[in-house]
């Protein structure tokens, strides 16, 4: 099978739509914002992978949401749950969908509404488990109810032991649920717990994860072990540090990390048991929000072992010319066994492509093997500067290698919009932060002129 890509043509919505297979093999997305950036959609397509086409049914959601939870159940039925709805409102409702009727139904309330859908588990009893969620604001709830599709109502309410939003859940081969990190407000969370359908009650694991991080990728291996890699850390740092999962001894170790930063990725278990790893947000540009990757790469878990290693967790991208402080950048050491090497002195060095040394840092590896530098000054960082970290004579001679070159945040103009990438008031704001310094806005909009461009707002 050739490894490449095919279009298949604009799709009727751009995100936080639910996608989910049905027993036929087509593929229904229900639900979303459409083109129309932030507005609401019950509409529901269809894929059909026998001919690559595209239809939109007749039989809707009952109520317009996005960001909602999808749980396709043992008779082929999906049960549809929470979600944002009109007026940006959390929902507590849920519908079925039928797709012998092609027809959603309503379902029961859940007792508490979630902005976003929260973790939608199917046990291996049938029944659908969902936790978390994010709530009004940036809150999260610990609520969990169980979902009995006999009766298709919710049991009474319970709690997790932390409130999570933006965590990952992972259906174990023992039929428990481990569920791990997230956030509340602007808390990450490095604990997890294992849920037990025998008890219906979540207990920790025995130890907690080695960092704090929310939207990352997590995926069960074909040993039975959870891998957990990237997503967000303290701050807006994004993360390449991952670990596993271990069932049995309910611990987390070490693995490689990936090879790009990134959060907010859908892993895929590939039919030999590898892990592939998709897009995701490559950076939290300040004013600017996430940019998307298009970098795909796969985890294999019988290649993971690599030997000694030195590797970026954390690090900023763009800079502004005149200088930032960094939140954090981080490195981790650890053994050709993954064993976390403390203490030792990692020294952090700003060069250029042609090897100038610009400024360096030392700080000494915690208890987990991370060597955090705070307060990092970028002094009229330029394009092609990038940072490299080296273990200090200690017996072991590692390095990360370069770390993704740094660019300067941009000051072109390339469209008319009011906000986003590309904007006046993006390149605006990107001036702003290049204090100290001249800053010259240049404009590279495409098509026939005049070009009109307003600030809608302040």
């Amino acid at each position: 099978v050739a490894d490449d890509w095919t279009e298949l043509g604009d799709a009727p919505r751009i995100f936080d739509h639910a996608g989910f297979g049905v027993v036929d093999g087509e593929l229904i997305v229900a639900g979303g914002r459409n083109q129309s950036i932030g507005a609401h959609t019950s509409d529901v397509d269809i894929y059909d992978p026998s001919d690559d086409s595209v239809t939109t049914t007749t039989g809707n959601l009952g109520t317009a949401r996005y960001v909602h939870a999808a749980t396709l159940l043992q008779d082929g039925r999906v049960l549809i749950a929470s979600g944002t709805g009109p007026g940006d409102t959390p929902l507590a409702s849920t519908e079925i969908y039928d797709p012998a009727a092609g027809t959603f139904s309503p379902s029961d309330n859940l007792s508490t509404a979630r902005r976003t859908g929260g973790s939608a588990v199917l046990l291996h009893d049938g029944r659908v488990l969902i936790a978390g969620g994010r709530t009004a604001g940036f809150g999260a709830t610990a609520a969990f109810q169980l979902w009995d599709p006999a009766t298709e109502t919710f049991g009474p309410e319970s709690l997790m032991n932390d409130p999570r939003a933006s965590h990952r859940h992972t259906l174990l081969n023992d039929g428990t649920v481990l569920f791990a990190g997230g956030s509340t407000g602007g808390n990450r969370f490095d604990t997890a717990e294992i849920f037990d359908p025998a008890s219906n009650t979540f207990s920790y694991t025995a130890d907690t994860m080695r960092l704090r991080r929310r939207s990352h990728t997590q995926e069960l291996l074909p040993s039975g072990e959870v891998l957990l890699a990237g997503g967000t850390g303290d701050g807006v740092i994004l993360l390449s540090y991952a670990e596993i999962f271990d069932p049995v001894t309910r611990t987390f170790r070490l693995t490689d990390v990936l090879t790009s930063h990134r959060s907010g990725t859908r892993p895929t278990r590939l039919a030999d048991g590898r892990i592939l790893i998709i897009g995701g947000l490559s950076f939290y540009g300040g004013p600017g929000g996430p940019v998307p990757t298009s970098i795909v790469e796969v985890y294999n878990p019988w290649e993971a072992d690599i030997g000694g290693k030195a590797a970026f967790i954390a690090q900023p991208k763009d800079v502004p010319i005149g200088g930032i402080v960094a939140p954090a950048v981080g490195v981790a050491v650890f053994d050709d066994e993954f064993a976390p090497v403390t203490p030792v002195q990692v020294e952090l060095r700003l060069e250029d492509y042609f090897g100038g040394q610009y400024r360096t840092w030392v700080e000494w590896t915690n208890a987990n093997g991370i060597a955090t530098f705070m307060g990092v000054w970028f002094d009229r960082i330029g394009p092609g500067r990038r940072l490299i970290a080296e273990v200090l004579p200690s017996g072991f001679d590692l390095s990360t290698g370069p770390s993704d070159p740094f660019e300067v945040l941009p000051l072109v103009v390339t469209n008319t919009r009011d906000d986003g990438p590309g904007s006046l008031r993006r390149a605006i704001e990107n001036a702003e932060r290049n204090s100290g310094y001249p800053d010259t806005i240049s404009f590279d909009i495409t098509g026939p002129g005049p070009h009109e461009l307003s600030l809608i707002h302040i």
